[in-house]
């Protein structure tokens, strides 16, 4: 053991000594031989309050007298000990991962700090279940099985992405290999040619209990007992002397007198797993593996909880009960079970719209992106310029992208990044009426023009926003709001707003915006022939960039037309930011 793990052992020692404290040792801590050691200790339990009875959403915990706990330590002290319970009493309980492991630490991260002891752990677990017996947890946002990452091990080889499942009915859906790392979930009946990939979708009657060293016997026992917890778990049906190492025999009727807590139903669960199995690997001789994703109930919310296992193809064939079950890791990214980490921040209401971006080049490259993160459903960008290697210093672009025109390229980025965005690299500027938000990064004149045209001609034109940063530091930005209705055109708006920051005095910092450059500051890339451009770093341009957009997203829902003026913390400009309202 290691010198935290027998320090561990000390603690324990000395906590049971004190009677006052309720704890027992049933067993010592003892190495496992992987690095981790075990204890089971028990706890006096009746001190804890139990609450009045509880509601589906927050449940009253189910408390004997005294309660048992694994605790698993591991060898260093960067993470807590898991805490474990060796029944299925709890199953389905809120921060019970698997029906066995309490989740006492949210994000271990920020909470467990590697000074603390296993008193510390102790104290944990007795406000949990202090919590816990009282009815405090919320089953609608407590952490279940594979939702939140149960600590269950996984290979790792392989991600599986679900984004979409309709319904809980047993059947059989496959998987398309993106990567080898990742391959997608299709909720359809697999098509000839891709029945060697199918898997198969199958509900469990109730919340289900993860058993320890999972097996195919033990997980088809699993599925089977799961309608009929919180009652203990049966002797499972199994185990009863028949062929294939215990499981049923796919076709046969189960009989089970002595398992009364088996539900009468034709075909009982398991049953149903364990033909469906044995028919995708029968059907395909040469397929090594076979895949299930079980659908476990959620004790509130309409989505089931979804847990992938993955068993050898042979194993199933010979019925092996053995064998083992090899977990795969998901990646649940269902509306109904996953909220955006940004459904609070400004872009959140670039969401489902229509995005025209005019400009894909410094502050162009890195918007696009940004806007596509956000959920966009289209965007269309337009930039014929041709991309070449000092680019790479400041724009968003690869070293395979030299040679590509801008929009072709940033659009080929755009779809390594999000699936859902429909986007186009578009050779001319299409019908601005049919977008949500037009960007315009260009910083030309002759587009200016265009809008002012347009704007004359009495077109229905969503916000124009043009944004720009400054030519000496690349650590100012400029963005123009022309709201839908204005009364003035973009030109008009940035001409106002230009006259009034020249009249202030606190703001003599932007005049740059208005001012043409001084070609003696003017950076020339490539000597001989290359065209003068601004300075700037991708930090800059990408700071500047993200700021707009944030800037952008508040005017989206509505606003007045005028100008945001901003400055980068380092630029050392004050005021850091002011709206200038175009009157």
């Amino acid at each position: 053991m290691s010198p935290y793990q027998q320090q561990v052992r000390r603690d324990l020692a000395d906590v049971a000594s004190d009677p006052a404290t309720g704890l027992r040792i049933i067993r010592r801590l003892d190495a496992d031989g992987v690095g981790l050691v075990t204890t089971i200790i028990a706890l006096d339990t009746t001190s804890i309050p139990r609450g009045a009875r509880g509601t589906r959403r927050f449940p009253v915990l189910p408390l004997a007298d005294e309660e048992r706990f694994t605790l698993v330590v591991g060898d260093d002290t960067d993470r807590p000990p898991h805490v474990l319970v060796d029944h299925a009493r709890w199953v389905g309980f809120p921060h019970v991962m698997g029906g066995r492991d309490l989740c006492l630490y949210l994000d271990p991260s920020r909470e467990w700090d590697s000074r603390m002891t296993i008193r510390n752990v102790l104290a944990r677990l007795w406000d949990w279940l202090t919590d816990a017996a009282a009815g405090r947890f919320d089953a609608a946002t407590s952490l279940y099985h594979a939702v939140g990452g149960y600590s269950r091990a996984t290979s790792g080889e392989q991600t599986l992405v679900v984004r979409t499942l309709d319904g809980t009915q047993p059947r059989l859906a496959y998987v398309q290999e993106r990567t080898p790392r990742r391959v997608d979930l299709v909720d359809e009946h697999p098509p000839i040619g891709e029945r060697d990939r199918s898997v198969l979708l199958m509900p469990t009657p109730g919340p289900f209990y993860i058993p320890s060293g999972s097996t195919y016997r033990s997980i088809a026992d699993s599925i089977e007992t799961s309608g009929t917890l919180p009652r203990a778990l049966h002797p499972s049906f199994v185990k009863a002397p028949r062929p294939c190492m215990g499981l049923p025999v796919p076709g046969e009727p189960i009989r089970s007198d002595r398992t009364p807590s088996v539900k009468h139903e034709s075909p009982i669960a398991a049953l149903r797993f364990v033909e469906a199995l044995s028919r995708m690997a029968m059907k395909h001789p040469d397929r090594e593996t076979v895949t299930a994703v079980l659908l476990v109930p959620h004790p509130v919310n309409e989505a089931p909880s979804l847990l992938a296992l993955r068993l050898r193809a042979q194993d199933v064939r010979d019925g092996n009960g053995e064998a083992p079950v090899e977990w795969i890791r998901i990646s649940d990214e269902r509306p109904a079970v996953t909220t955006r980490r940004d459904h609070r921040r400004p872009t959140h209401v670039l969401q489902g719209k229509r995005v025209l971006l005019l400009g894909c080049g410094g502050i162009g490259s890195w918007m696009g992106e940004y806007i596509a993160r956000a959920g966009a459903h289209t965007l269309v960008l337009v930039d014929p310029a041709i991309i070449d290697g000092g680019l790479l210093t400041r724009q968003n672009y690869t070293e395979d992208d030299i040679g590509r025109d801008k929009a072709s390229a940033l659009a080929r980025r755009i779809r390594q990044i999000s699936d859902t965005i429909d986007v186009v690299a578009a050779e001319s500027m299409p019908d601005p009426q049919q977008f949500d938000l037009i960007v315009d990064a260009t910083v030309s004149r002759s587009v200016g023009g265009a809008w002012t045209a347009l704007h004359g001609h009495g077109l229905d034109l969503p916000l124009i926003a043009r944004v720009s940063t400054d030519a000496h530091s690349g650590s100012l930005g400029l963005v123009t709001m022309c709201p839908p209705g204005s009364t003035m055109a973009p030109e008009e708006i940035d001409e106002h707003v230009g006259n009034e920051v020249k009249a202030k005095r606190d703001l003599q910092a932007y005049r740059v915006f208005w001012e043409d450059m001084d070609p003696a500051e003017a950076l020339i890339p490539t000597l001989g022939c290359s065209v003068p451009t601004y300075h700037g770093s991708a930090a800059d341009l990408a700071a500047v960039s993200s700021t707009a957009t944030n800037l952008v997203c508040r005017h989206l829902g509505g606003g007045v037309a005028g100008s945001h003026l901003f400055a980068l913390p380092h630029s050392g400009v004050s005021p850091s930011h002011q709206f200038v309202q175009a009157a």
